[in-house]
Order: structure tokens, then C-alpha cells, then sequence
């Protein structure tokens, strides 16, 4: 029933929610405030809800900030933390193991699509994915389904036939939205979080074999 796996990418592929969290934080405390977590919840896997963090830190402040130029400043440092990092345990090996059994591979991200594939190819991981889908090809990012969606149809498969691999909230809930299973690898930012349905957690994707988990998952109603 299976034939396609999505991935997300910050936070599966390579840990860049860490350095974004501490960099936040780091600007609340230069104000005297504290990011709160269930704000930060909110942002992790979309794109939507940055402009919430910074209203949030005007009222902090009590005045109006250069936005544009903090959240370069951010960036620049979030940039700098993530240049140390390398791809998370697992990540490879469930690719080959994708290739192994036949199915198409892609990737549905709330960044954009310099930021995603200039980290695949320092990497040496772009040439594993078939279809790259990034916030530039939908009007909503995740929690919307869009994304997903977008990737399944590029990878020219249903939305049942897929599996997504998460490691947030927002992100689990836009794949079940699209109508996929999902399995989910919380990060040592998300995993204190909340998660709705889902159909496997796991600690680290090295815990993950495709073949045995394809072959035990439950059929849907709908494909019988």
C-alpha cells in the first residue's frame, strides 16, 4: 500500500531547531523576557507564526524594534550554530532504505528552498530526493496540508499510498491532514511537546526499519 516517504527537514534531517531556539531566547533575554514555549510551539515547522514571536517581544519590550534588522542578526547566528552540526542518526539510513524497497523519495518544508537544498547538498544528500516542496510552492505552510499534498502529487502518488517522517506538531498535523500516515522523531526541542495522532514514535530514526513497519501497519478502512 505504501510506495513514497516524505520528509520533513529542520529537526529530522539536521537539527536546526535548537540553534533557532536558543537564538530566540537569547533575543527575549536581551529584553528581559522570556520566549514562552507555547509560543515557540506554534512556530516550529511553519513559517506562519515568526511575526507572532516578535509581536510578542514588542509588548515585552514596550516599544517598536527593527525588526528586520534582529531577525538578521538571529539568522546570521542561527546560520553560524548550525555550520557545526551533522546530518541526525538514522537520517541515511532510512533513505537507503527507501531506495531498497523501491519508493519514491521527497520532502515537504516550511523554509525556503535555498535554505533546504543548500544544506542537502553540503550534506551529500540532495541526490536522494525526487521532489523538493518548500514554502515558495504553497500559499500556507504547515499545519496546513498544502505542503504534503504538493509532495505527494509531485512524487505522482496518493496521499494514502506515503508515509511522513516529523518531528513536530505543526508538521504531524499537516500530514495527517493530507490524509498520510505519519511517523514522528520528536528533537530534544520538540519532544516535551504535545503530539496529536500519529501512527509510530520514535526516539531516533536509526530505530526505524521501512520493510518491517510497512509490513505491520494496519490497512485504512478506506484501502480495503
Amino acid at each position: 500500500m505504501l510506495r513514497a516517504v516524505i520528509f520533513d527537514f529542520d529537526g529530522l534531517i539536521l537539527d536546526t531547531e535548537t540553534a533557532g531556539y536558543r537564538t530566540f531566547a537569547e533575543m527575549f533575554a536581551a529584553y528581559d523576557a522570556q520566549l514562552p514555549l507555547d509560543l515557540w510551539a506554534r512556530a516550529i515547522g511553519s513559517s506562519d507564526h515568526h511575526d507572532e514571536i516578535y509581536d510578542h517581544l514588542e509588548a515585552a519590550a514596550g516599544h517598536k524594534l527593527d525588526r528586520e534588522t534582529l531577525e538578521r542578526e538571529r539568522r546570521e547566528k542561527k546560520i553560524s550554530l548550525i555550520a557545526r552540526e551533522k546530518a541526525l542518526p538514522g537520517v541515511r539510513s532510512v533513505l537507503e532504505q527507501a531506495g531498497e524497497l523501491g519508493w519514491k523519495i521527497g520532502l515537504a518544508s516550511s523554509s525556503d528552498r535555498a535554505w533546504v537544498e543548500g544544506h542537502l547538498e553540503k550534506l551529500g544528500l540532495r541526490h536522494y530526493f525526487s521532489c523538493l516542496c518548500n514554502r515558495e510552492d504553497v500559499e500556507r505552510t504547515k499545519p496546513d496540508p498544502a505542503l504534503y499534498l504538493q509532495a505527494a502529487k509531485c512524487l505522482g502518488v496518493d496521499p494514502s499510498e506515503a508515509v511522513a517522517l516529523e518531528d513536530s506538531p505543526n508538521g504531524a498535523l499537516a500530514a495527517k491532514r493530507a490524509g498520510m500516515r505519519c511517523i514522528i522523531v520528536p528533537n530534544r526541542v520538540t519532544r516535551s511537546l504535545s503530539f496529536g495522532e500519529v501512527d509510530l514514535r520514535l526516539s531516533s530514526l536509526e530505530e526505524l526499519n521501512l520493510r518491517e513497519w510497512a509490513q505491520t501497519c494496519p490497512v485504512r478502512e478506506e484501502q480495503r
